[in-house]
């Protein structure tokens, strides 16, 4: 499974329906995709096969792909979403928010994975490119995802206010960007490092408006279900530390406290600590390990620069993370890379 049940379909739905106001036909949209007008209800479609509707679309609609994403990200809502957009509109705070996206977009289950950083009273979502699109393609994924998010706040969000306070891209302004910057009336910066939305950290936290604790856990529960990842809140069949990991994973790798972790786990702290000192390490060096081992998956794995390895596991600059992790391996981020390849 390459997604979350039910999202393929919807997706494809929204595009079709577009090219249908646009004159552009069904058959149209689904050359080349391995669907057919017939069948593609009937089946949950691949990432594959809808990057190549998208495709067709770019080619056919007189839209910036830019523009096109973010005005196809408009047009979804919590039911496009299926369960997990159930699960987020009974979310209890926006951090919950957050940490369903880390789980079920962070991976391989979406174009982009999403990741959440933590920065003094600031809160930064991200937004990564999960494999290798024609840059149409790629910038249309990216700004879907952006445009997702304006159909968020207007959907769920509506009472909170300046939601968010600046929004980057790596690339250079594009048609369709002044749309996020008139929704959010905020600043949109481009040439950036990264892709992100940044809001305030203090109204992460705040309460949602259908806020729904016991719903939030049973859609959850199901999610994990659906998609194969492990039960988070009940897992105890697994390892600790494997427990650990996973909800460092879903945390973007942001610093988080023992006792914090030990609720997380459903865990008492001095269970924790006794499983610590068992292993021989300390809380400390435990969560170091697991950025680090995850910092040589993505240095054999992925072409990202030694900056974007370091800020995807945790650390607050390339020269904290090199420094790390030169301690720890004896050798320094690039000289493992190439020792790898």
């Amino acid at each position: 499974m390459d997604r979350i049940p039910e999202w393929g379909r919807a997706q494809i739905a929204i595009l079709l329906e577009f090219g249908r106001e646009q004159g552009v036909s069904v058959e149209q949209c689904l050359v080349g995709s391995g669907l057919t007008a017939e069948d593609w209800s009937r089946v949950d479609p691949s990432k594959a096969q809808e990057a190549m509707v998208i495709h067709n679309l770019i080619k056919r609609v007189n839209l910036h792909p830019f523009l096109l994403g973010v005005t196809m990200g408009q047009r979804c809502d919590l039911i496009t979403f299926g369960l997990l957009g159930k699960a987020m509109m009974a979310s209890p705070t926006l951090a919950e928010v957050a940490g369903l996206a880390s789980r079920y977009l962070g991976g391989e289950l979406h174009f982009n994975r999403i990741r959440f950083r933590h920065k003094q009273d600031a809160v930064y979502t991200l937004f990564e490119p999960v494999g290798y699109y024609p840059e149409p393609v790629a910038s249309f994924l990216l700004a879907r995802d952006m445009g997702a998010t304006i159909a968020f706040h207007q959907h769920v969000l509506r009472s909170i206010p300046e939601l968010l306070t600046e929004i980057g891209f790596l690339s250079d302004w594009l048609p369709g960007m002044e749309i996020l910057e008139q929704h959010f009336d905020c600043e949109v910066k481009v040439k950036q490092p990264e892709n992100y939305t940044k809001g305030n950290k203090v109204k992460h936290y705040l309460t949602m408006p259908f806020a729904n604790s016991f719903l939030f856990d049973q859609f959850d529960k199901q999610l994990q279900r659906l998609v194969g990842l492990p039960n988070l809140s009940r897992g105890r069949e697994l390892p600790l530390k494997q427990r650990i990991a996973h909800h460092l994973s879903a945390m973007g790798y942001q610093s988080v406290s023992r006792e914090d972790m030990a609720s997380r786990l459903n865990v008492s702290a001095r269970t924790l600590a006794r499983y610590l000192q068992s292993e021989g390490t300390t809380w400390r060096q435990l969560v170091t390990d697991i950025r680090l081992n995850h910092a040589q998956h993505l240095l054999q794995n992925t072409p990202f620069t030694i900056e974007k390895v370091a800020f995807s596991v945790g650390f607050s600059s390339a020269s904290a993370f090199s420094a790390a992790f030169t301690r720890e391996t004896s050798c320094s981020p690039a000289e493992f890379r190439a020792r790898s390849d």
